[in-house]
């Protein structure tokens, strides 16, 4: 046997001993989702904002492609079903968090709860709240997404992620054992990183504000990425860091283009920080995806003069159009391949899409 290893090389070997897939896999692992956002919400943002389309720093990412979300049930998914296809790599029927149903209505592991089980660290941040669906779904299971109280109870109490940030929706559930808490901005960036610590925070008396009406005592979008990277970054065994833009939906329901376009340029910079700490990490994937579409968002003309011709909302839910999906960094290259979203489970496992 030693002559026989003696004789292989390197590559040899790692094909023998199935090193080669491991290697492949991201150990720093950073997902956005833009509630809501489709392929004309980045048009909007980078026209309104920047004056020319193309322009948010995901825009720039190597790799990109639309995928398919319907749900199990439905050809028009909820946040729940597209959040569960992404969590866990499974179709589910609308309303469901991370529960097999369609079926016997077990459980199903998520991403997040495979990287904790390998001590990973493991976060959570939202511009709604952490037992929002998308959010939720990485980390609970619950037949009805609106079993908010038990969601929340098994987050805190079974899954337990090392960083939770969000809103503040009122919730009879008590705060989590063993976490920092931060209750604001200042509290979040005084926030020490080291082994074992805890951050949990809920800013606001619901949802985070929309980003045109930022208030300077609850922390931006960008501001919880920027902290969460730091306070999660001393784990050389890796992280998982889920981050949804929450509030482009709700923009997008009430058909105001300004507001939408200001939440499009605060994941942007989002983004950008994330994007900007894993260029030269040779072990670290960025991944901007959406749940659905919502408004059905129709602009007219090109971008001039940081406006279209005509910019309207012509609907007022979801939709069943595709959404986009950009990636860059370690594996990032299996978005070319993606066609539904729950290849994005596989991406963020270290899988082909294909």
């Amino acid at each position: 046997m030693k002559k026989i290893l003696h004789g292989l090389g390197l590559a040899s070997l790692c094909a023998l001993f199935l090193c080669s897939e491991a290697n492949a896999a991201p150990r720093q692992i950073i997902l956005f989702v833009a509630n809501g956002m489709g392929p004309e919400h980045a048009r909007l943002g980078g026209c309104l904002q920047n004056g020319k389309e193309g322009s948010l720093s995901f825009e720039s990412f190597p790799y990109r492609t639309l995928i398919g979300n319907n749900a199990a049930d439905k050809a028009i998914p909820d946040a729940a079903a597209a959040g569960t296809a992404m969590a866990t790599g499974k179709r589910v029927n609308t309303r469901v968090i991370s529960k097999n149903l369609p079926g016997d209505g077990s459980d199903l592991e998520t991403a997040l709860e495979s990287y904790k089980k390998q001590n990973f660290s493991t976060g959570l941040i939202s511009t709604a709240y952490i037992e929002h669906p998308v959010t939720a779904a990485f980390a609970s299971h619950a037949a009805s997404k609106r079993d908010y109280d038990s969601i929340l109870s098994e987050i805190y109490r079974k899954t337990r992620p090392d960083i939770l940030l969000g809103g503040g929706r009122e919730t009879g559930v008590p705060p989590p054992e063993g976490y920092l808490l931060v209750k604001d901005t200042a509290e979040l960036q005084k926030a020490s990183p080291k082994a074992g610590q805890k951050i949990f925070g809920r800013f606001g008396k619901m949802y985070t504000p929309y980003d045109l009406e930022a208030m300077p005592q609850i922390p931006r979008l960008s501001q919880m990425t920027k902290e969460a990277i730091r306070l999660m970054e001393w784990n050389q065994k890796g992280m998982f860091l889920v981050i949804e833009s929450a509030r482009l939906d709700h923009a997008s329901v009430i058909g105001n283009v300004e507001i939408a376009a200001g939440e499009m340029a605060e994941l942007s910079r989002a983004v950008d920080i994330a994007a900007k700490w894993a260029q030269g990490r040779p072990d670290a994937m960025v991944l901007v995806t959406s749940d659905l579409e919502t408004g059905g968002l129709k602009l007219e003309g090109p971008c001039a003069e940081k406006k279209f011709a005509s910019a309207q909302f012509t609907k007022k839910d979801h939709t069943g159009s595709k959404v986009p999906l950009y990636g860059m960094g370690k594996g990032a290259e299996a978005v070319k391949a993606a066609r539904e979203n729950t290849d994005i489970y596989k991406i963020l496992m270290g899988r082909s899409a294909k």
